[in-house]
């Protein structure tokens, strides 16, 4: 890890963010994925964000060994943030591991969405809940966006370049209420193995990266949608 933070910053400050990094990586390994690909450090900028905002995946347009992590400063070093941080940190660095899997170029990766957008939300969304050792809670993303997933059940968001902006946010709200159905597949569907090397993610992460639209890899690694869709 390579962190970029205040120069007056002591490590025990930031070491927080280093534990959750290191939690998220080894639950990624408990579902089937290997953080081995990367060639290079994982780049994390800790910095003032607007409002609102606790952190970012940034991919690069040169490769994908050159994305980064943004996190809100303010989250980690203002006391009673940890659970945030916590969250934040292992929310993003999803997002850093599926860019991996997206066949598409990295320069296309950092201009525009990908069809596969619900779905990396709703995994980041679910896997806050699934990285703490002991389990832990989603950020209110998974709440708040319920209701979307009732507007209907959207597999493929397309063709949404960035600056649709209306558009993208619809899409990520989508993919933070669709958590839920991933909630579900885990841990009371036909395929619950809370906590255990489910391989429905990285499954279908793998059919994706071998040219599978998302809603075809989806599919093929659920059990059948109508047998738990209701």
């Amino acid at each position: 890890v390579r962190i970029y933070r205040p120069a007056a910053m002591p490590p025990s400050a930031y070491a927080p963010m280093v534990t959750a990094l290191g939690a998220a990586i080894k639950k990624l390994k408990v579902l089937g994925f290997s953080p081995s690909a990367r060639t290079t450090p994982v780049y994390v900028y800790l910095k003032k964000l607007p409002a609102g905002v606790d952190g970012y995946y940034v991919g690069s347009g040169w490769s994908v060994d050159n994305s980064s992590l943004e996190i809100n400063l303010d989250n980690v070093i203002t006391a009673g943030k940890l659970a945030v941080l916590q969250r934040t940190v292992y929310h993003e660095y999803f997002h850093m591991v599926q860019a991996r899997f997206d066949p598409r170029y990295a320069y296309t990766q950092a201009q525009f969405n990908a069809p596969q957008l619900w779905f990396d939300e709703a995994c980041s969304v679910w896997f806050e809940k699934f990285a703490p050792a002991a389990g832990g809670d989603t950020s209110s993303y998974m709440s708040t966006n319920a209701s979307e997933v009732l507007a209907g059940h959207h597999m493929d968001c397309s063709g949404l370049a960035r600056a649709y902006k209306a558009l993208k946010k619809k899409v990520d709200n989508h993919g933070y209420g669709l958590s839920m159905m991933l909630e579900y597949l885990f841990t009371q569907g036909p395929a619950g193995t809370v906590g255990k090397a489910n391989p429905i993610l990285v499954n279908t992460y793998t059919s994706l990266h071998g040219g599978a639209t998302i809603r075809d890899a989806f599919v093929a690694n659920v059990p059948p949608v109508a047998t738990w869709w209701d």
